[in-house]
């Protein structure tokens, strides 16, 4: 163990600052894959992993540099071991979680960047609030960052308004950016909590319903959807002012996909707070 230490060690350290090239771009995706599945199998009480664990910033700093380099197949691989690590060894993940969201927000928010990439950035950030709901909970880059991100998914649409109509009902999760934001901003209000969650989602929700871009009062009720489960303790104390604002896109808006997501809107929340909204709402 300690010669393999040793020659992961000295890969990490050194490519960081080497030039691109591609055997040196593969030796780097070797080293995070070795650090990875050393980490997973060793024992968690053990000295070994707690050397090895001191490399994980390496591992970070090459997804850095690969993400600046736009080297996407290595950087998918290196996302995903990275997952991996965060669903087996959060505890190894746990010290280094601010810079790591940082590094996939940067990720997860670059043009240039594979979109799958951009999507596999986001299921980590939400596999670490599953894992370390206390810590992410205290980094104030999930609301500033992470949260406005997601949201900004709802608005990537594939489709024409004739292309999502032939699809009927279940078009929207044909949308892969559409359903990687939904799917972040659900599991990040159920890990997180009303009480973390909601004000940020709706400090961004409460202007996007009046704005004057369709895409963003679409986006606004498809995250008031997302947000039901895991802020149901904060939305049922806001049922009537927000069924309203939902009911009156239902009969205004000129845009057909958006009163498509206020009809649903409301299903929804008839769904999660029944019969709390019926008597909230007796007179609407």
């Amino acid at each position: 163990l300690p010669q393999v230490h040793k020659s992961i060690s000295s890969i990490l350290e050194f490519e960081v600052k080497s030039t691109e090239q591609k055997s040196l771009t593969t030796a780097r995706v070797s080293a995070v894959k070795a650090l990875t599945s050393l980490l997973i199998s060793l024992d968690v009480k053990g000295r070994p992993i707690q050397e090895f664990a001191k490399l994980t910033i390496g591992m970070f700093n090459i997804m850095a540099a690969l993400a600046r380099t736009q080297k996407d197949l290595a950087l998918e691989d290196c996302i995903e071991k990275a997952t991996q690590l965060t669903e087996y060894r959060w505890n190894v993940i746990s010290p280094h979680a601010d810079k790591v969201v940082q590094l996939l927000v940067k990720i997860a928010s670059h043009q240039d960047i594979d979109e799958a990439n951009r999507r596999l950035a986001l299921q980590m950030i939400v596999k670490m609030a599953k894992h370390g709901r206390t810590v992410l909970r205290n980094l104030g880059s999930v609301g500033t960052d992470v949260i406005p991100i997601a949201f900004s998914y709802l608005k990537k649409l594939d489709f024409t308004l004739e292309e999502w109509t032939a699809r009927g009902s279940e078009g929207d999760f044909d949308e892969e950016d559409l359903r990687s934001g939904m799917e972040t901003l659900d599991y990040l209000a159920c890990y997180l909590g009303g009480k973390v969650f909601f004000p940020s989602i709706w400090a961004i929700i409460r202007p996007a319903l009046s704005s004057k871009n369709w895409l963003d009062r679409h986006a606004a009720l498809m995250a008031i959807c997302a947000s039901c489960e895991g802020c149901a303790e904060v939305i049922v104390t806001q049922l009537e002012p927000l069924t309203r604002a939902i009911v009156s896109l239902i009969d205004t808006d000129p845009q057909p996909r958006v009163r498509w997501d206020a009809v649903n809107a409301v299903a929804n929340l008839c769904r999660e707070f029944s019969p709390a909204l019926q008597q909230a709402c007796a007179n609407l």
